[in-house]
């Protein structure tokens, strides 16, 4: 199975993950690369409320799912999680 994972970060954290997952590839390949950033942007959020706890502005049941499940099953239950979301709106 083919993973890409994308990390920036500070140095510092970047050597505190690899100390983490370093340990966990069995077999593959662990890149390091600088990034010169040629546009950053972003969508407007709405600015959130900070008189309101975490728990009422939060996802209340996050999607989560295994690496074990292959990528069809993923998508599949994304969609779906996506579909209840609207149907209720």
């Amino acid at each position: 199975m083919h993973c890409r994972l994308a990390v920036i970060d500070t140095s510092e954290k970047i050597e505190q993950g690899l100390a983490a997952i370093g340990p966990m590839i069995n077999e593959g390949l662990i890149t390091l690369n600088d990034v010169e950033i040629a546009k950053y942007t972003h969508r407007a959020l709405p600015d959130l409320p900070t008189d309101r706890p975490v728990r009422e502005i939060m996802t209340p049941d996050p999607l989560t799912v295994q690496l074990q499940t292959p990528r069809r099953r993923d998508r599949r239950v994304v969609v779906e999680r996506i579909v209840q979301s609207r149907a209720g709106d």
